[in-house]
């Protein structure tokens, strides 16, 4: 799941990504960066390749401003707990809401259960 990144609150990302975003990373690639590497070390190149692993998860211009960044460093890519259940939530109160999907259709989905769909839903509401 690939949320809408502009809905994600800055302070919701752990300062490593926010570091990345003030060296002109956008934010889809960090989230995919945190999908693929979240929790791990990546070496990061030099110079960027299409064809290399990273190419595969992250587009030319964010792998270009990554390693002008950071190449030739190892930088700790962070699993970004709050980061991705705050994003988790908030798909599960917009597929509410658009898709008027029930709390066991949620719940069986996001694999979750359908008191913890309650909890979000309730949250969400104030």
């Amino acid at each position: 799941m690939t949320p809408d990144m502009n809905s994600l609150p800055i302070q919701d990302f752990p300062e490593s990504l926010r570091t990345m975003m003030d060296h002109g990373v956008p934010k889809e690639a960090i989230w995919r960066l945190v999908e693929h590497y979240g929790g791990t070390r990546l070496s990061v190149p030099v110079k960027f390749s299409a064809d290399s692993a990273l190419g595969q998860v992250i587009d030319r211009k964010a792998g270009e401003a990554l390693c002008a960044a950071y190449g030739g460093d190892i930088v700790e890519i962070p699993r970004a707990v709050r980061l991705r259940t705050v994003a988790r939530d908030r798909e599960i109160v917009r597929r509410r809401r658009d898709e008027h999907l029930s709390q066991s259709a949620l719940a069986r989905v996001f694999g979750l259960s359908e008191r913890s769909i309650r909890r979000i839903l309730n949250t969400a509401a104030g």
